[in-house]
């Protein structure tokens, strides 16, 4: 705790109709090593008995934090009321059905404790209802790297994270770059999903800092089920806008030819999906990108994808 008796952590967690999974989600942020965490829960109006689960689990421990909302504000503007009620001076956003390893905090604080840090990461593994696959381990021990790096991969397709739920960040750099509505001529309604919201605060975190912090030796979990953000449909034309507004609004010329290569090969490739983003990143790219896209398409296979 610091001097006015808050804690150095924040752990939240946005709830919605997850009774069957929330519990065991509140008992892996509760057995964490490290001591100095609050955890913040905010109900969005469940209509199951997620609530009740929560009102009985947060008698029981006094580091829950117990809020719900008068209404149902979507997934984002809950996420935001989330932050408004966070204490630490870090946060560590938690999905409800999703886990954290009990060594996440201690593991990833000392790295976000680094002024140029703008955050610190885990890999994560993506838990089917059969198996599990590892995401997002970009390498095969901990690394400091440069924030230009991670950008770039998030534009362009590389091995880091859209979702903010395996990584800790500065409470004040989650407030400022959580972005509710992202401009869109496709009529996309970004607070439905969270799609591209979550990957922009990355993005907007990320440019405030020269590096990021990837922690290979601590672990975060997602559940993937019929009713997850991860299995709804048209997510990836969300995330282009976001991608789409991240570089109008930092002007980063260079990348944001290289976005456009990308899609307009995306669009020749599949002729019969078309979106008001194809006409709004101004027609054809120049030959020399599309020609530098192509042969690092064909030779890395790792930087870009279609």
């Amino acid at each position: 705790m610091n001097e006015l008796g808050c804690p150095k952590v924040s752990i939240l967690i946005p709830a919605y109709n997850r009774e069957g999974l929330i519990e065991e989600t509140v008992k892996s942020a509760l057995n964490q090593n490290y001591p100095d965490f609050e955890i913040v829960i905010v109900d969005n109006c469940s209509t199951d008995n997620t609530y009740k689960l929560l009102e009985k689990l947060a008698r029981k421990n006094e580091r829950i934090k117990l809020f719900q909302n008068e209404k149902n504000l979507g997934p984002v503007k809950n996420w935001q009321k989330c932050l408004k009620y966070a204490k630490g001076e870090y946060v560590k956003i938690l999905w409800s059905d999703d886990l954290m390893a009990e060594d996440f905090l201690e593991k990833t604080l000392p790295y976000i404790e680094q002024n140029e840090i703008a955050f610190a990461y885990s890999p994560a593994y993506i838990i089917y209802e059969h198996e599990k696959k590892l995401a997002y381990n970009l390498f095969a021990q901990d690394e400091i790297y440069p924030s230009e790096k991670f950008i770039e991969f998030s534009i362009l397709g590389g091995n880091v994270p859209v979702s903010p739920g395996c990584a800790i960040f500065r409470k004040k750099d989650a407030r400022a770059s959580l972005i509710i509505e992202i401009p869109n001529n496709d009529s996309l309604d970004f607070n439905k999903y969270g799609a591209g919201n979550d990957m922009l605060l990355f993005l907007l975190v990320a440019a405030k800092y020269p590096k990021v912090a990837f922690i290979s030796s601590t672990s975060s979990y997602f559940r993937a089920h019929k009713d997850s953000f991860t299995c709804s449909n048209r997510l990836g034309l969300y995330y282009d806008w976001a991608r789409y507004y991240y570089l109008k609004r930092t002007k980063s010329k260079k990348l944001l030819q290289a976005f456009k290569t990308k899609i307009c090969l995306r669009t020749l490739k599949n002729r019969g999906e078309y979106s008001n983003l194809n006409h709004s990143i101004e027609t054809f790219p120049s030959l020399p990108y599309l020609a530098k896209y192509i042969i690092q398409k064909a030779f890395s296979g790792i930087l870009l994808r279609t």
